[in-house]
Protein backbone atom coordinates (compact mmCIF):
# COMPACT_ATOMS: atom_id res chain seq x y z
CA UNK A 1 0.00 0.00 0.00
CA UNK A 2 2.74 2.55 0.86
CA UNK A 3 4.84 1.93 -2.55
CA UNK A 4 1.15 3.00 -4.11
CA UNK A 5 0.87 5.90 -2.61
CA UNK A 6 4.22 7.32 -3.17
CA UNK A 7 4.29 6.27 -6.17
CA UNK A 8 3.23 9.15 -9.11
CA UNK A 9 0.17 9.13 -10.46
CA UNK A 10 0.16 8.85 -14.36
CA UNK A 11 -2.65 8.91 -17.28
CA UNK A 12 -3.79 5.94 -18.36
CA UNK A 13 -0.96 4.81 -20.43
CA UNK A 14 -2.25 3.44 -23.94
CA UNK A 15 0.87 2.30 -25.29
CA UNK A 16 1.74 0.19 -22.40
CA UNK A 17 -2.12 -1.20 -21.45
CA UNK A 18 -2.40 -2.13 -25.05
CA UNK A 19 -0.62 -5.55 -24.20
CA UNK A 20 -1.85 -7.43 -21.35
CA UNK A 21 -0.64 -7.17 -18.12
CA UNK A 22 2.64 -9.25 -16.72
CA UNK A 23 0.83 -9.81 -13.23
CA UNK A 24 -2.49 -9.88 -11.31
CA UNK A 25 -1.96 -8.71 -7.58
CA UNK A 26 -4.45 -9.40 -4.75
CA UNK A 27 -4.03 -9.31 -1.00
CA UNK A 28 -6.82 -10.46 0.77
CA UNK A 29 -7.88 -9.81 4.55
CA UNK A 30 -6.14 -12.86 6.87
CA UNK A 31 -8.87 -15.43 7.77
CA UNK A 32 -11.80 -14.30 5.42
CA UNK A 33 -12.38 -13.81 1.47
CA UNK A 34 -12.37 -10.22 1.12
CA UNK A 35 -10.13 -8.84 -1.64
CA UNK A 36 -8.36 -5.42 0.42
CA UNK A 37 -6.32 -4.83 -2.77
CA UNK A 38 -5.90 -5.50 -5.84
CA UNK A 39 -4.05 -4.67 -9.18
CA UNK A 40 -2.40 -5.07 -11.98
CA UNK A 41 1.18 -5.06 -13.17
CA UNK A 42 2.83 -4.15 -16.86
CA UNK A 43 6.41 -4.32 -16.43
CA UNK A 44 8.24 -1.63 -18.83
CA UNK A 45 11.36 -1.41 -20.22
CA UNK A 46 13.56 0.59 -17.66
CA UNK A 47 12.79 -2.54 -15.10
CA UNK A 48 9.87 -0.39 -13.38
CA UNK A 49 5.79 -1.02 -13.72
CA UNK A 50 2.85 0.81 -14.69
CA UNK A 51 0.11 -0.25 -12.01
CA UNK A 52 -3.93 -0.13 -12.50
CA UNK A 53 -5.67 -0.42 -9.30
CA UNK A 54 -9.45 -1.64 -8.78
CA UNK A 55 -10.55 1.76 -9.59
CA UNK A 56 -9.11 2.27 -12.73
CA UNK A 57 -6.42 4.71 -11.60
CA UNK A 58 -2.79 4.42 -12.93
CA UNK A 59 0.44 4.82 -10.80
CA UNK A 60 4.16 4.59 -12.20
CA UNK A 61 6.50 3.21 -9.97
CA UNK A 62 10.22 2.81 -10.39
CA UNK A 63 12.58 -0.41 -10.50
CA UNK A 64 13.09 -0.72 -6.70
CA UNK A 65 9.68 -0.32 -5.60
CA UNK A 66 8.94 -2.96 -8.45
CA UNK A 67 11.10 -5.58 -6.92
CA UNK A 68 9.71 -4.98 -3.68
CA UNK A 69 6.34 -5.36 -4.63
CA UNK A 70 7.02 -8.63 -6.55
CA UNK A 71 9.26 -10.05 -3.66
CA UNK A 72 6.43 -9.17 -1.10
CA UNK A 73 3.57 -11.04 -3.25
CA UNK A 74 5.64 -13.79 -4.19
CA UNK A 75 5.80 -15.17 -0.78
Amino acid sequence: KRIIETSKKINEPIDVISNPPSVFLELFEPDKSVSLFSYYLWDQSDAGAVIMNSEGVYFEIDEEQTKILMLFFSE
